[in-house]
């Protein structure tokens, strides 16, 4: 073969070699770009995502910081416009109608309370048979004991609310009510240093009794009912 042809058929095969060995370093280039960009896309989109599901209240690094709790009874249960009073929280109903203080937990895992913020209000359901059979101070120190156990960050304890229902059957709730709020609130205080009394029975008391403008049933506030309490608690929160 003549040299000629041999620089010709060099000149076609080389590229082809060099192919098959070895990639174009421009194309090589250009598939590690692709590659390094894919990651960097994904990455954007997770960051962006957590940064709409964010409280933006800088409690990102401490969640329970910002959680409020609310548990009871039927009184709680009913309160469906909690978050519109307490916005800068992500708030939790666990309150459970017909319930007393044995039973108002059922609804929650009492773990995830466990360094939380919480309001309570509980009671009003186990008082015909407290007060009945003149069992005050004892029930008092077991309510104590239950709360003590939640283990929480810190409680705000309502007082009982006064009544006034039909279905009461004329039984005297609202001349012991006051007696049963005051014991409560001297021995959380002796017994518990994270509880916060809320007194709310005052706001609610009308020649006796509850005042018909905070109640439709004369046991569960209203929404009027429902604004002032809101307003109560707001004013004991701890910031």
């Amino acid at each position: 073969m003549t040299k000629k042809k041999l620089l010709v058929y060099a000149f076609f095969l080389l590229p082809i070699l060099c192919w098959s060995c070895d990639k174009d370093p421009v194309i090589e280039q250009i598939i590690e770009v692709e590659k390094e960009t894919e990651p960097e896309n994904e990455s954007d989109d997770e960051s962006d995502g957590d940064s709409n599901g964010s409280t933006g209240d800088g409690n990102e690094n401490n969640p329970a910081a910002s959680i409020l709790n609310f548990l009871g009874d039927s009184i709680i249960d009913f309160w469906n416009t909690i978050d519109d009073y307490f916005p800068e929280y992500e708030c939790h109903n666990y309150g459970w109608s017909a319930k007393g203080i044995d039973t108002f937990l059922g609804k929650v895992n009492i773990q995830t309370l466990e360094g939380t913020e919480c309001v309570i209000e509980i009671g009003t359901n186990d008082m015909r048979s407290v007060i009945m059979n003149g069992t005050i101070d004892s029930y008092v120190e077991h309510y104590i004991d239950v709360l003590i156990s939640l283990k929480a960050k810190r409680i705000y304890l309502l007082s009982l609310l006064p009544r006034n229902r039909a279905k009461d059957g004329g039984f005297d709730f609202n001349s012991h009510y006051p007696e049963y709020n005051q014991k409560i609130e001297k021995r959380v205080a002796v017994r518990m240093n994270n509880v916060v009394y809320v007194p709310v029975y005052d706001l609610f008391l009308k020649d006796g009794k509850i005042n018909m403008e905070y109640s439709n049933d004369g046991l569960h506030p209203n929404a009027k009912g429902y604004e002032v309490m809101a307003k109560r608690i707001r004013e004991y929160l701890v910031k």
